[in-house]
């Protein structure tokens, strides 16, 4: 394909846009209504007014709007073809534009149509000027009006301009609808020029326009405009005016504005006092004729929406460009019928995505929204990773439901959506706020999951947790209990294997790609099939259950990531610097690795597992408390360091596991840079069991001429006791071994506290 068959791109003064021969404008359903305020008015009229001013001192003054792209020859769907305009314009950007300037367009005919008729002609100045007048309303009545050569009264004139769904081109009465605020106002104008009595509320085809409505208090706003501009040398003027005296020395702004030069009694007007009524006609007929014939747009036309949204979007044009969900719904909204979309099954599986896509009201946030949710959507339902592109979402979408032939499998499809907007919209990033709708039988649990997985961005496993919610969803009141179980499960096992995955310091792109392939494709080796719903390639699984991911999850870290065995993760973690770029993950591995456990009494300074209950670290309060990472050793090496100096020489071991620990935020400040020696005599007032013992510790301290500063002491008195920190001062050195060793021991408690999470019961996958 040629480029020139892609799209092409003109430059057009608003007269040749709006007057080419058969063309009409059609505002799709996607696009927004108008929603021009005030202060776009205004910086379109000084805009329009300082090009007009210009063309006085440069013959070659235009005003340059902007970029209108548009699909020619458009197709309407159940559109009676011979009732068409010759070429329908579908308006991918620039409506709002457009629509102002029919607006202004209508303003100034009424204008100078109602300032004409109380002319009197008699004098030769004067029948010049109702001439030019003349002529810019039949020039400014043909941007609005489309003549169709013949039809019932009054429909034979078409709106320039109509909205999908609102309005319906005819010739005919019966079939003709114009309900849309422009369509409505611009017809209504057209029947009143033409006999209507209305003289201010002009009607539509359902009664008179409401007066709130945007179109008409713009109509309001831009006809104020008009007429303080024509007002001459009045300081209520927010623009200043051409100088129609100036305009009168300047022949070359004559032939550019009328083709012709201002005869001598009409300069001897204008340069004259009073007369104040012709002057404000010709400044009106001069504005006019500038606003059609030297204000320019580039139309561009493209070869289909694709490539118009490319354009769009690459242009970076003042408007804001449509999400691929906005512009999906019409097709949803097409395909169950105008009129029957209202009462359908697809209006109530369309609302919980409106509802949420709804909340985000600056269009940045809206299209990051969109992708975020369309993104583990795609994965959910096809196994696809969607790319970020915008045309690349709405093909996706257009092209998926288009594939559906029943309307049960469109329903589905759209479900399916649903779900993932009500599941991102109920869980992600929402705290202790998450599953409001879901009762699990260990929420702590999978609150503290979810907020992990949140914090992290862990937005690749959506797709597969999408996948367990929607068959909640979907349960019957039997069996709902069952399936919250089974999404409770997909929870703990998705974080299992995050926090196995990344702890091992394996990437993030590689974590993708396993889930990719889980849903596309499931796991061949186990005889799994694909998580989605709707896989290219063989049979969906109908019921899915967390033993299944916990199998494939399993297979992946075995195989894929070489983690077999609790002594391999102990092994992957024994030098790892976790802290360096997971600290969310790290702060959830000490966590998991505290979790039930108590102080080892053969190898003081560690812990081992206790009994259930004796320390619950992963429950949504304690996640909640500002417990942070503390380096014991400090992060940066303290000018008079102790037995911690070698750890220095090993820097990943700063950073790892076995040199780290929790400390609420003051208490952390407090201690982050004392040397070991010290903070290990902290440690140990920290962790008695009353006031009393806290206070013989810290005189015995004190007689070990340790320094603990009274600022210390009252974070201490007034804190909370901490049983994970109970070990750490019975540590009889912290130097590299010890660290190496803590390090693996908090790895096997790890893997202790949540490798069953992903079915694994022993030491061994």
């Amino acid at each position: 394909m040629e480029l020139k068959n892609i799209f092409g791109a003109t430059p057009n003064s608003t007269w040749q846009v709006l007057c080419e021969a058969g063309v009409g404008y059609y505002i799709p359903p996607y696009q927004r209504e108008y929603n021009w305020n005030k202060g776009n008015i205004d910086r379109l009229f000084e805009d329009v007014v300082h090009g007009l001013q210009s063309l006085v001192r440069k013959e070659d003054s235009i005003t340059f709007l902007g970029t209108l792209i548009v699909i020619d020859r458009a197709t309407l769907p159940k559109a009676d073809k011979a009732q068409l305009p010759s070429n329908v314009r579908l308006v991918i950007d620039g409506q709002q534009r457009l629509t102002t300037i029919l607006l202004i367009n209508v303003n100034l005919h009424d204008e100078i149509r109602r300032r004409r008729v109380k002319l009197k002609v008699e004098e030769e100045a004067f029948k010049w000027l109702n001439h030019k007048a003349i002529e810019a309303e039949k020039r400014l009545q043909k941007t609005f009006e489309l003549d169709m050569d013949w039809g019932d009264e009054e429909y034979q004139w078409y709106p320039r301009i109509i909205r999908a769904y609102e309005d319906h081109w005819s010739r005919s009465e019966v079939e003709a609808k114009y309900e849309s605020p422009i369509a409505a106002f611009v017809h209504g104008y057209l029947k009143h020029i033409r006999g209507d009595n209305s003289k201010k509320l002009y009607k539509g085809e359902s009664g008179p326009i409401d007066k709130t409505n945007l179109v008409l208090t713009n109509y309001g706003v831009i006809r104020g405009q008009l007429r303080n501009l024509v007002v001459l040398n009045e300081e209520n003027q927010e623009f200043d005016m051409l100088s129609l005296k100036d305009a009168t020395e300047k022949v070359e702004f004559q032939e550019a504005i009328l083709k012709a030069e201002f005869p001598e009694k009409v300069c001897s007007i204008l340069s004259d006092e009073g007369n104040r009524d012709f002057k404000q006609l010709i400044g009106l007929v001069l504005l006019a004729n500038f606003l059609m014939d030297r204000v320019t747009v580039t139309v561009v036309s493209a070869y289909n929406e694709d490539y118009a949204f490319d354009m769009f979007e690459s242009l970076n044009t003042t408007g804001e460009p449509l999400t691929a969900f906005e512009t999906f719904r019409p097709k949803v909204i097409e395909t169950e019928g105008i009129s029957e979309y209202k009462s359908s099954y697809s209006r109530v599986l369309m609302r919980p995505i409106e509802d949420y896509l709804g909340k985000f009201n600056k269009a940045d946030d809206r299209h990051t929204e969109t992708s975020r949710f369309l993104t583990p959507f795609a994965l959910a339902e096809t196994g696809y990773k969607l790319p970020k592109r915008h045309s690349d979402q709405r093909g996706y979408l257009r092209n998926q439901y288009d594939n559906k032939n029943l309307s049960e499998e469109r329903h589905k499809f759209l479900q399916h959506m649903s779900h993932t907007a009500l599941f991102i919209e109920d869980t992600w990033k929402k705290g202790d706020n998450a599953f409001e709708s879901v009762t699990f039988s260990d929420k702590n649990v999978v609150l503290t999951c979810m907020d992990l997985l949140g914090k992290v961005s862990h937005e690749v496993a959506i797709g597969a947790l999408v996948r367990f919610y929607s068959q909640v969803e979907l349960s019957s009141p039997e069996d709902r209990k069952k399936n919250v179980l089974e999404l409770e499960k997909a929870i703990k096992t998705v974080t299992a294997f995050f926090a196995f995955w990344r702890g091992s310091g394996k990437t993030t792109g590689d974590l993708a790609a396993q889930y990719k392939e889980l849903m596309e494709k499931g796991c061949n080796e186990l005889g799994i099939q694909a998580f989605c719903r709707c896989p290219t390639n063989g049979e969906p699984i109908n019921i899915l259950t967390a033993d299944k991911l916990q199998k494939v999850l399993r297979y992946v870290l075995n195989n894929r990531a070489g983690i077999n065995s609790k002594e391999e993760w102990g092994t992957r973690l024994f030098e790892e610097p976790v802290y360096k770029d997971r600290k969310t993950l790290t702060r959830f591995l000490l966590f998991a690795a505290m979790h039930n456990t108590t102080e080892d009494g053969e190898n003081l300074g560690l812990r081992i597992p206790g009994r259930e209950g004796l320390l619950d670290m992963l429950t949504w309060k304690k996640w909640a408390e500002d417990l942070e990472i503390e380096h014991i050793a400090p992060q940066k090496k303290p000018d008079q360091s102790g037995q911690e100096e070698d750890l220095y020489g090993k820097p990943n071991l700063i950073d790892c596991l076995g040199n780290l620990t929790l400390l609420p935020k003051a208490e952390n400040i407090s201690l982050r840079n004392r040397r070991w020696e010290e903070k290990k005599e902290i440690y140990y007032i920290i962790t008695a069991l009353s006031r009393e013992e806290q206070e013989n510790r810290l005189a015995e301290v004190r007689n070990r001429q340790i320094v603990v500063p009274d600022t210390t002491v009252n974070l201490i008195f007034d804190g909370k006791y901490y049983p994970h920190l109970s070990a750490i001062y019975r540590a009889s050195e912290w130097d590299v071994e010890f660290v190496q060793k803590r390090s693996k021991r908090l790895a096997e408690l790890i893997w202790t506290n949540i490798a069953p999470w992903l079915g694994i019961d022993g030491d061994t996958i």
